[in-house]
């Protein structure tokens, strides 16, 4: 059982993350759903993106959309299941670095 305070942090977050996903979807975007959320905080947390790791794809779009000035409706936007992700050459493949889903 974890402790009460990593309990209550996680409740917090998982608040917290309810709160802001309903104020996404009030303003008419795509909100992550967290069979895709919980691998991107994974990735995030292992470093993938401070490595100069990019999501691409499907779920890059989803999430880019207001930076895009763009809306997609949820039959408009496949759903493919995964998550894409490219780097640069100078960085080596995540799978090296010891980065696992």
């Amino acid at each position: 059982m974890p402790p009460a305070g990593l309990k209550a942090a996680g409740d917090e977050r998982r608040s917290t993350m309810s709160r802001l996903a309903r104020v996404l979807r009030a303003e008419g975007l795509i909100v992550t759903d967290r069979d895709t959320g919980s691998p991107f905080l994974a990735f995030a947390r292992a470093g993938a993106f401070r490595l100069v790791g990019t999501l691409v794809g499907t779920a890059a779009y989803a999430l880019y959309q207001d930076e895009l000035g763009v809306r997609f409706d949820a039959e408009g936007l496949a759903k493919t299941g995964d998550l894409d992700f490219a780097s640069f050459e100078r960085v080596k493949p995540l799978p090296a670095l010891g980065v696992s889903i």
